[in-house]
């Protein structure tokens, strides 16, 4: 059998799928102080590299609120890492190979 070396880097949807619980726990977030954000925002500001708290930062909301709510964010989002099923089908067979 041939040597293999490879370099394998995870960012989002190689070995497993978290980008949609991020943006469920962004969402839930800012909803608590009043701020709705779309998918397709979401998406938007993940393309332009730019922060979706600025959303917050718009509506005169403090930066106090903002990193509480960011806080809050990060909670949600280690919880529906630890409760959704975020494998991808097949990856364990990859990985082996």
């Amino acid at each position: 059998m041939k040597n293999k070396k490879y370099i394998l880097w995870d960012h989002d949807g190689i070995l497993v799928v978290t980008e949609p619980l991020y943006y469920k726990a962004n969402r839930t977030a800012l909803s608590e102080i009043g701020i709705s954000m779309s998918l397709e925002k979401y998406m938007e500001f993940m393309q332009s590299g730019k922060s979706v708290w600025n959303l917050a930062s718009k509506k005169n909301i403090s930066d106090e609120i903002i990193r509480i709510q960011r806080d809050k964010r990060n909670q949600y989002y280690q919880n529906y890492l630890a409760t959704e099923n975020i494998e991808i089908h097949g990856v364990e067979k990859v990985l082996t190979e």
